[in-house]
């Protein structure tokens, strides 16, 4: 089945495909970054800037053993490609996503699509996402 969030999201920045970790040590870094608990992380994605959403993303991106780009493109990409408001749900569906279960990621993967798409937001992702296929 595809979805638009899965937990190994991979993402075009700047014209290359990167994909984010959903691993226990990522999320232990993300929370160290922001010197929070995830949960607190998620309850918050709406008032964090861009420029934190970007550091998510290359947390995430180092912690699946890719080199990520640098954090100016990084940033240089939401605000040019994705929108930062585009970002948000984005980032927080895939949190969303790897937060859960195992056993339950399927179906917050194909919740979390229906709500993207019942906000009309799937215009935001674009070509940015890549159309994920459940390894299920």
């Amino acid at each position: 089945m595809n979805y638009l969030i899965s937990p190994e999201l991979t993402l075009n920045i700047a014209g290359k495909d990167y994909t984010l970790s959903p691993s226990i040590e990522c999320l232990k870094k993300i929370q160290h970054y922001f010197k929070k608990d995830i949960i607190e992380v998620m309850e918050e994605m709406p008032k964090i800037s861009f420029q934190h959403h970007a550091k998510m993303i290359e947390i995430a991106i180092d912690d699946y053993g890719t080199k990520p780009p640098e954090l100016s493109v990084i940033e240089n990409w939401i605000v040019d490609d994705v929108g930062i408001a585009g970002i948000r749900p984005i980032l927080e569906g895939w949190l969303l996503v790897v937060t859960q279960p195992k056993r339950e990621r399927e179906a917050m993967q194909e919740k979390v699509g229906k709500l993207i798409e019942a906000r009309g937001l799937q215009s935001f992702l674009g070509s940015n996402i890549k159309k994920c296929v459940s390894d299920t």
